[in-house]
């Protein structure tokens, strides 16, 4: 009976951990290789790197992408960073349409889908502050900005702020940096980690019992 309670609280012990999202600092290791995207910002043409960032980890957690919301701040890459995270799209305009754009269509690595979500996510940020700047912009990149923006407009409703980890990270002074978005892991894959670390640990035990 006590052997069964151990193992009881030891799976309740493992889920709490896997199911706490938001704590007050996390850790945001971002990687070095993203995209160039051409853009008009505020009138005038600029060349920004934006998503996917890769390789970038949260917590340890390698992320599937990650793409910038904010625009008008920087950050640094390759870098660490103490980050809040939250689930709400808080301080952000527009988070359920970039949510089901990055539902329908996020995608790591560098070429035309990446830069035309990360202009299309700009443009739902920031209204005519940014647009996809169509004069420099390859034609496949400039068709799919189009298409997304034409998709956010009639179904972005149905976009999902939950499903997503909106990611506000601070530089070394406690300043706000680029505001950044991933995904957060499906609740099959964490269940399916903590079965998967709760075996390893009832196997362990079983080995040094027979040890014994």
């Amino acid at each position: 009976m006590k052997k069964m309670v151990s193992i009881a609280s030891s799976i309740l012990v493992v889920l709490l951990l896997l199911m706490v999202g938001n704590g007050d600092a996390s850790t945001l290791n971002i990687g070095g290789n993203f995209s160039s995207i051409h853009g008009i910002e505020n009138g005038s043409p600029v060349t920004v790197g934006g998503g996917s960032i890769d390789t970038s980890f949260l917590d340890g957690r390698q992320l599937p992408y990650l793409y910038c919301v904010g625009l008008f701040t920087n950050i640094n890459v390759p870098g660490t960073y103490f980050a809040t995270v939250n689930n709400l799209g808080t301080g952000i305009t527009n988070a359920t349409q970039i949510a089901y754009l990055l539902g329908k269509y996020g995608i790591s690595g560098i070429g035309a889908q990446a830069v035309a979500l990360q202009a299309a996510i700009w443009h739902e940020e920031y209204g005519s502050q940014f647009v996809l700047d169509t004069a420099t912009s390859d034609s496949t990149v400039i068709a799919l900005y189009t298409a997304y923006l034409s998709d956010a407009a009639a179904n972005g409703s149905s976009g999902v702020v939950g499903n997503f980890d909106w990611i506000n990270p601070v530089d070394g002074n406690n300043n706000a940096l680029q505001a950044l978005v991933t995904s957060v892991p499906e609740p099959g894959t964490m269940m399916l980690l903590g079965v998967g670390v709760l075996g390893l640990a009832v196997f362990g035990k079983r080995r040094r019992n027979n040890k014994v």
